[in-house]
């Protein structure tokens, strides 16, 4: 591991941030990460099919479509995704591999390189089958074809990293080492966001990998800072958190499972499947807040992405926070996190004695659905002529809403003509119809569902069963 060379597909200038050991590289796209996001969009990836950059996508579908059964795709399809490498590990991947056209590891490919779920065999023959799947579509056309907006968005997303204070993660850590920051942008990863690194000699190669999910009128990406930059610093700190939490896992195994089994839906529900992940999205969460506070971000901010984390299922963010500032205040006993890290250990194991008390009051703060219109949940004998639901809360909403497929799927799904609120924000009116003699069933998901004071509800499941009252 001697050399790396980083090339982007779309850099407008060769000047970047350097300062002490630090390098902060201008926003750009990386054809690697669009390549790979790409094969996983048409192998069915869920992750990588958002259709939030809309008109993105659909030149993806259109150029790439005929090529759904391409080997390479079979193979991710039928294999790495049902094997669990998917997500992160597309993104682990992509860092590790040089630029098309001609695609190889940076490092020899190894059982432990890249890593994460890959194996020496998997890596190896699925860089034999991208590298076909490169020529064969002839996957430069389409880049070439869309350098337009890659300049595009490198240039605004700078605007986002308008005082950002890259200095702040070595400081609050107590690392010193040599470090590149590399934010990229990637068009065709809809809402996933990710953080992996790679060791390069000296030198540590740090990612923020962030998708699109904000358009304007006609589809063109738009970057409202007050949406990114959490995220920026969210994926950030994974370079920082997930290796000391690794590193600390035999001490942490034991709170860290008793808070899982307590949150297990809320966790899956937002993509981490074991504890290990819900204590390294925990302290990186808990960083960005500190970091937000550091820099003194206005007020109503700092309350929104506390609120957020609340909602996610982070009941003890706000401890953590503090926990973090104590830290900090200490920074003479503790020369850098990894040290601080046996008090978090006592903090995590104070908190999963402590976590329904946690629950009652976070709970206690959210909105609640206190009727519905003109039947009862689960009723089993409602008309089927009702054309409308009224939902009722207990407090104003913001006036978003999520309504998703129940266990009981699709077809249990009520066809919704219309959506609205009341004028006081506290009934959701669904406009229905709905047929004789069926089961239906739906979820209103707190996603969206937020209270005025930014605080959603508990997914709520609906369910009934119509019956035919009268011939007509």
């Amino acid at each position: 591991m001697k050399f790396f060379i980083f090339n982007v597909l779309m850099i407008l200038s060769i000047n970047c941030f350097s300062q002490n050991n630090i390098i902060l590289k201008e926003a750009a796209v990386d054809k690697r990460v669009e390549l790979l996001s790409i094969v996983y969009r048409l192998a069915g990836s869920s992750t990588y099919n958002s259709q939030q950059n809309s008109k993105y996508v659909k030149n993806i579908d259109q150029y790439f479509g005929r090529y759904r059964n391409h080997d390479l795709i079979k193979y991710v399809k039928n294999n790495l995704i049902k094997s669990g490498i998917n997500y992160d590990a597309v993104a682990i991947m992509a860092i590790s591999i040089t630029q098309p056209p001609k695609i190889k590891g940076i490092f020899p490919i190894t059982k432990d390189f890249p890593g994460y779920k890959w194996t020496k065999h998997k890596a190896k023959k699925f860089l034999k089958l991208l590298n076909s799947f490169y020529y064969d579509t002839n996957c430069e056309l389409f880049f070439k074809q869309n350098e337009k907006t890659y300049k595009t968005v490198s240039v605004d997303f700078q605007k986002v990293l308008n005082g950002f204070d890259i200095k702040w993660y070595q400081n609050f850590y107590g690392q010193k080492s040599k470090k590149e920051y590399n934010t990229v942008i990637n068009l065709a990863g809809g809402y996933g966001g990710y953080g992996p690194k790679i060791n390069i000699g000296q030198t540590e190669v740090l990612y923020s990998i962030l998708g699109v999910w904000e358009t304007d009128t006609i589809g063109n990406p738009i970057f409202n800072t007050d949406e990114y930059l959490p995220i920026l610093l969210h994926e950030f700190n994974h370079s920082f958190v997930n290796d000391i939490v690794e590193k600390y896992r035999a001490d942490l195994e034991k709170s860290g499972k008793i808070i899982y089994d307590l949150f297990k839906d809320e966790m899956i529900n937002i993509g981490y499947n074991n504890w290990k992940t819900m204590f390294d999205e925990s302290i990186v969460r808990a960083c960005v807040i500190k970091y937000m506070k550091d820099k003194n971000f206005d007020k109503k901010q700092i309350q929104k992405e506390i609120n957020t984390q609340l909602n996610s299922g982070f009941v003890w963010i706000e401890s953590l926070v503090e926990a973090l500032e104590q830290y900090d205040n200490r920074r003479n006993e503790y020369a850098d996190f990894d040290s601080f890290m046996p008090e978090l250990v006592n903090y995590f194991d104070k908190i999963s004695q402590n976590i329904n008390n946690l629950i009652i009051v976070v709970n206690n703060k959210r909105p609640k659905i206190i009727s519905i219109k003109p039947f009862d949940n689960k009723s089993v004998n409602v008309d089927y002529t009702i054309n409308q639901i009224a939902i009722n809360f207990n407090k104003p909403m913001k006036g978003g809403y999520s309504i998703y497929y129940g266990e009981k799927g699709k077809d249990a799904f009520p066809d919704i003509k219309n959506v609205y609120y009341s004028a006081d924000k506290k009934t959701l009116y669904l406009d229905v119809r709905l047929i004789a003699n069926k089961e239906y069933q739906f979820v209103m998901k707190g996603i969206n569902f937020i209270s005025i004071d930014g605080f959603s509800i508990k997914n709520y499941t609906i369910t009934f069963k119509t019956i035919k009252t009268f011939d007509r």
